[in-house]
């Protein structure tokens, strides 16, 4: 969906002592102005870099401007439609979090008079997709940091690499080499399966384990 059929109309955001309609109206400037930015997959923060729409307002709506159009991404993220997003804002629901933390049965009983039902279950079932993506990327953000703390799974980087160069020098002249094939990485890289016996495989894991981690 583009930016020029999203409607902030509803939008109720806690602005004590600011303009709701001139948040609105600086929103709706932002957004006309880059009608090809597509508010429901496009990174907002590269939008903002290259317009300077709401660098131009007031300084003390600029942050409530941002906040708004934030509103905007989430809601239209997880909606069938513009229309329902807008009501989701007026509504007051404007994360996945927020939505997926109900079941489908209690979220889409509250709200299915005012997004109808087939609506309140798509948004149900996009708000779940989009919270277990999150939770997934949060944990192999998690990991990539701190490791699994599992010692069959954690490996020296180090390791790693050293395993990754002695295995690629064991397929040289082997038909997975010469081939161009899925068993081949766009780098030329061999990506096969194991290629050798389980007692091999087990005696590698020992040497590999990170040092400190504990067992599964």
């Amino acid at each position: 969906m583009r930016s020029k059929q999203i409607s902030s109309n509803g939008f109720k955001p806690d602005v004590s002592g600011v303009s709701e309609g001139a948040i609105e109206a600086a929103a709706a400037a932002f957004l006309a102005a880059q009608p090809d930015f597509d508010i429901g997959g496009a990174p907002l923060n590269q939008a903002l870099e290259r317009d300077k729409t709401i660098a131009s307002a007031p300084s003390e709506l600029q942050p409530h401007i941002i906040d708004h159009l934030k509103a905007l991404q989430r809601t239209q993220a997880i909606s069938p439609d513009a229309e329902t997003a807008a009501k989701l804002i007026a509504r007051g629901l404007t994360s996945a979090y927020q939505i997926a933390r109900h079941s489908e049965a209690k979220f889409v009983a509250a709200h299915e008079e005012a997004l109808g039902e087939g609506a309140a279950r798509t948004v149900h079932a996009n708000a779940v997709i989009r919270r277990v993506a999150n939770e997934q990327a949060l944990m192999a953000m998690h990991e990539a940091v701190h490791g699994t703390g599992i010692r069959a799974i954690d490996v020296r980087p180090s390791a790693v690499r050293l395993y990754n160069k002695w295995i690629q020098s064991r397929m040289q002249g082997t038909a997975w080499l010469e081939g161009n094939n899925y068993f081949k990485g766009p780098k030329g890289q061999i990506v096969t399966q194991w290629r050798d016996g389980i007692l091999l495989f087990g005696l590698l894991l020992r040497l590999l384990r990170r040092p400190g981690s504990r067992r599964a």
